[in-house]
This record gives structure tokens, sequence and C-alpha cells, in this order.
């Protein structure tokens, strides 16, 4: 495997983990049976963005440095903002620890 296939295969692998926080979104959703976003959905997204940015840097493709640096930032925000709404006396909108 060359450094190349080694960095595509780990773009990839960030894709695949940003996509997959849709679909605990949508379960964690049906679980409630309301629209919610819990907080394995911004894990999942910092998972998926984190080698997502670090293939753009090794790319040098200044058109995707943006998205993934920025969304990354939105996404550590979301978490704390998640955290703290679990914590809060009525945990009507934490999902994924109110059952």
């Amino acid at each position: 495997m060359t450094v190349d296939q080694m960095w595509l295969a780990i773009g990839l692998l960030g894709q695949a983990f940003f996509s997959a926080r849709f679909i605990v979104q949508w379960v964690a959703s049906e679980r409630v049976k309301q629209s919610v976003i819990p907080v394995q959905f911004w894990y999942w997204s910092m998972g998926g963005e984190s080698p997502l940015l670090a293939y753009a840097i090794y790319r040098l493709r200044s058109h995707l440095h943006p998205g993934p640096g920025r969304r990354a930032s939105s996404c550590t925000r979301g978490t704390s903002i998640s955290s703290i709404m679990c914590r809060a006396p009525t945990r009507a909108r934490c999902a994924d620890r109110s059952r």
C-alpha cells in the first residue's frame, strides 16, 4: 500500500464515520418518537471530521480545509452543549441517556 492509498483510506474512513452519524440520530429519534440529536451524533461527527481534515491538509486541497475545520469546531461546541443539556434536571432532550 502506497502512502497515497493510505491517505485515501483515511479520507474514506473519515467520510464513513461522518455519514454514520445520521444513522445514530435516526435510531435515537425513533426510540423517543421525536427528532433529537444525541451526544453520540457529535462524537461520530468529530470522529469523521478529524481524518477528513488530516486528508485535506495532506493533499493540500485548499477548497477542502474550510469545511472540516469549521465543522470540527461546531462538533466540539455541539458536544459541550449536549453534555450540559443531559445534566439538566429534565433530561427530555437527551435521547441517548434517557432510557
